[in-house]
């Protein structure tokens, strides 16, 4: 994953401004992809950012970079709860709710 494609498609979550983005990246292989989500994930985390490849199809990866402590606060809106469950989420914890992402 290129830092060109990053920025392109995560400045306003890389400066803060938005919880997470979502896109997808062309890879070659899965392990491809799985190397540089570690290497991504080394770099941001101390800065707060967390990498996660969230689907695997026909040679590309759908990525969800975000910021957990965000996300948490996000998720205890009352307004964005009910926006999530008429969604069908049904929890407001940030972990499961990206599993069921």
């Amino acid at each position: 994953m290129s830092e060109d494609l990053i920025i392109k498609h995560c400045s306003p979550t890389l400066a803060g401004i938005k919880t997470a983005n979502l896109f997808n990246c062309p890879y070659s292989s899965r392990l491809e992809c799985e190397c540089d989500v570690r290497r991504l994930n080394k770099m941001f985390c101390k800065k707060g950012i967390k990498v996660l490849p969230l689907k695997f199809s026909n040679g590309k990866a759908l990525i969800y970079i975000f910021r957990p402590s965000k996300l948490a606060v996000d998720l205890s809106d009352k307004y964005a709860c009910k926006l999530l469950e008429s969604q069908g989420y049904h929890s407001h914890d940030a972990a499961r709710c990206i599993r069921e992402l």
